[in-house]
């Protein structure tokens, strides 16, 4: 018979021995062998170093002051990002599912391939009650081949 004690501390011991078989199991040099401690943290599809930042080329909206309201977030979506002859553009929809118009706030970040906020641009949208309106979001800038756009806020505008 097992007192409660007893389970108690064999239960901690089995936890105890769980866990630091899972954090021995985790440790590894790149070649696969155990008990080493890895040489390297980047991925075999990422470089080990970051590319250089072009810079910050316009208003780059900070993130504590970008105004979000999750019911309108989910309604917009980013159906494009490409470069332009004069620098990018961010396309995307809005959709309001409401009886009444609705008006967008979108703020969109154009960044680099590292997540570097290049740019933020805003755009104003409006939606007839149970319509998809279209939005573009272009920028003048010299934004790397792979930069990317990220829609990073919305609200009622």
């Amino acid at each position: 018979m097992i007192r409660k004690n007893q389970f108690t501390r064999a239960s901690v011991l089995l936890i105890v021995a769980a866990a630091t078989f899972g954090l021995s199991a985790c440790t590894g040099t790149s070649d696969g062998e155990p008990g080493e401690s890895a040489t390297s943290t980047a991925s075999p599809n990422q470089p080990d170093t970051a590319p250089p930042f072009v810079g910050v080329q316009g208003d780059v909206i900070p993130a504590e002051d970008i105004e979000n309201d999750p019911a309108l977030y989910g309604a917009v979506a980013l159906t494009g990002c490409s470069s332009t002859e004069s620098g990018w553009l961010a396309t995307g929809t809005a959709t309001n599912s409401g009886s009444a118009e609705q008006k967008f706030h979108i703020i969109v970040n154009i960044t680099d391939a590292q997540a570097r906020a290049i740019t933020s641009v805003v755009v104003d949208v409006d939606a007839a009650a149970g319509e998809t309106a279209t939005w573009e979001a272009p920028a003048t800038i010299d934004a790397p081949a792979d930069s990317t756009c990220v829609v990073a806020g919305v609200s009622a505008g």
